[in-house]
């Protein structure tokens, strides 16, 4: 990740002053462009009912936080979270899940694992140095849809 100028919580319009690191992007592809993040990551498809909102990142001295999430009109939830390390070497997250089985689908040469947590489906994977997971109310067609059109 790059520091690019204007980007900072005190000359960008989008930021949140109220907590340093923090800003705020219309769409998850401006805020990793923003961050010189050039991976295959952004889904170019999501369910209808579902229209993400801006992406909130955070960053933290080794790391950097992506997160949108969207709430559809049955106050069903999908949300997005990339966490991008600054170096190799990381530990990946533990993910809460059910007793349920954990399904490997592997795109674009990377396993994903798609978990259920009670009603909320997740998928996780890592891509590089960014840790990603996608969740919500979703059927696993729906969820292996959404990983098809990252890799589209």
């Amino acid at each position: 990740i790059s520091e690019e100028p204007g980007h900072d919580s005190g000359s960008n319009p989008n930021s949140d002053n109220s907590l340093s690191g923090v800003m705020h992007y219309p769409t998850l592809q401006d805020a990793l462009d923003a961050n010189s993040i050039a991976s295959n990551l952004v889904p170019s498809w999501i369910p209808d009912r579902y229209e993400l909102g801006n992406v909130e990142v955070t960053s933290l001295a080794n790391q950097t936080i992506f997160d949108t999430y969207s709430t559809s009109k049955s106050n069903s939830t999908l949300g997005i979270t990339y966490t991008y390390w600054a170096s190799d070497g990381f530990t990946p997250s533990v993910i809460e899940k059910d007793v349920s089985d954990v399904t490997e689908y592997v795109q674009g040469g990377i396993t994903h694992y798609i978990m259920s947590n009670e009603d909320v489906r997740v998928v996780t994977w890592i891509n590089g140095r960014c840790e990603c997971t996608i969740w919500g109310n979703l059927s696993l067609d729906e969820t292996e849809k959404i990983i098809d059109s990252i890799y589209a």
